[in-house]
């Protein structure tokens, strides 16, 4: 997925035994996952707002090393 869109970030959503393939998606590069069925109501758009930040947080952090790397 990454190669199609990257720089996008993916929150997976998993059903209970399947542990091992979340954490899998999180080792490629989803910035998260959520238990399917088990959460909160706000819990989702909560989620989906931390990783938009920490996308742009990342993204603002390689803008400024380009600029760094440029002056010195």
């Amino acid at each position: 997925m990454h190669a199609a869109a990257p720089g996008t970030p993916i929150l997976t959503l998993h059903e209970t035994g399947n542990d091992d393939l979340a954490a899998s998606a999180v080792q490629q590069g989803a910035r998260g996952t959520l238990l399917k069925g088990n959460y909160q109501h706000n819990l989702l758009p909560l989620a989906i707002d931390v990783i938009l930040a920490h996308n742009d947080a990342e993204a603002t952090n390689a803008r400024l090393a380009r600029v760094l790397k440029k002056l010195v």
